[in-house]
């Protein structure tokens, strides 16, 4: 997942280093070889490495495994302790030749994010999830993620990648605890993001952009200045002309159970309806556990209630 570390294989540390950067070489090189004719390539972070088993290796490790503990095992089966070790390593002869015959080994996956810029400028992103063989040749990739970044974007990107700080405080200690929480807040929401990947990391990016221009996180402010944005420039709002703000309630949370993390603020406002007439109304603006829009209600009488 993006900037999200997977369990690294359990080898010699070492050993795990140096396939780690061959790897990731190998997957530079056919990342730039793939993508030479659409354009130039940034890499960035790339996910621990994790190995995945079939079945029958997975089984044949087990086998491993008991031989190294029977041994140990003298209490429990006595004078049988020598037939069970030589049925044991019966078995493992018979894995590993149902292993060789049905050519089943292992593979490696990592996920890693970059950038492409094309000929004419445009920035795309990617999460790409890469599938090796043992020999660390690519077997398959799989596209997590990929979305165009502006030219602002594409800086809040960078911003947040390489961790930058997020906030500033005289007090070094409280400004390092809060950037690393903050930080991890933000990586989490990434992980956690299935169906709708590419609207989380763009959210991410607005919040990046809002804590750094106000130095904190305000959730209603930040709530209220994308209720102002989707009235604005949404084709779906019938309430942009002359439009005109009024009071925004806090926060609030459903009173729905099977929607306890999600959060709900009301806005009443005025604006020029299609007759020509300054019209009142008010809406309600349901947000996810990541400050998306979900759910938009209007109430056109009897809204004065929200706001007291």
């Amino acid at each position: 997942m993006l900037f999200v570390g997977y369990a690294q294989e359990n080898n010699n540390p070492s050993n795990q280093a140096q396939k780690l950067k061959k790897i990731q070489l190998s997957i530079k090189n056919y990342t730039i070889e793939k993508f030479k004719s659409i354009g130039s390539y940034s890499g960035y972070s790339f996910g621990e490495l994790i190995t995945i088993k079939p079945k029958e290796i997975l089984e044949l490790d087990q086998l491993l495994s008991l031989t190294d503990k029977l041994p140990s095992l003298e209490e429990n089966y006595g004078d049988k302790l020598d037939s069970v070790i030589a049925a044991n390593d019966s078995n493992i002869a018979l894995k590993k030749q149902e292993i060789r015959k049905n050519k089943i080994y292992h593979y490696y996956k990592i996920d890693h994010v970059f950038l492409i810029r094309d000929k004419k400028g445009t920035v795309t992103l990617y999460e790409i999830d890469f599938f090796l063989y043992p020999n660390l040749k690519i077997k398959d990739v799989t596209i997590e993620l990929k979305t165009e970044l502006t030219a602002e974007k594409k800086d809040l990107f960078v911003y947040f990648i390489e961790q930058f700080p997020l906030i500033e405080d005289e007090d070094p200690y409280y400004q390092n605890y809060t950037n690393q929480k903050m930080h991890k807040q933000l990586s989490d929401a990434l992980a956690n993001a299935k169906e709708n990947k590419e609207a989380v990391f763009h959210q991410v990016l607005e919040i990046v952009k809002f804590i750094r221009k106000y130095n904190k996180f305000d959730p209603d402010l930040f709530c209220a200045i994308q209720i102002k944005k989707w009235i604005k420039n949404n084709n779906k709002s019938t309430y942009k002309l002359n439009y005109r703000a009024g009071k925004f309630t806090r926060l609030k949370n459903p009173s729905s159970s099977d929607r306890a993390s999600n959060f709900i603020m009301y806005h009443r406002f005025r604006y020029q309806s299609a007759s020509s007439k300054m019209k009142q109304s008010a809406l309600s603006f349901e947000f996810d556990a990541n400050y998306l829009i979900v759910e938009i209600i209007e109430y056109k009488k009897d809204f004065d209630q929200f706001f007291d």
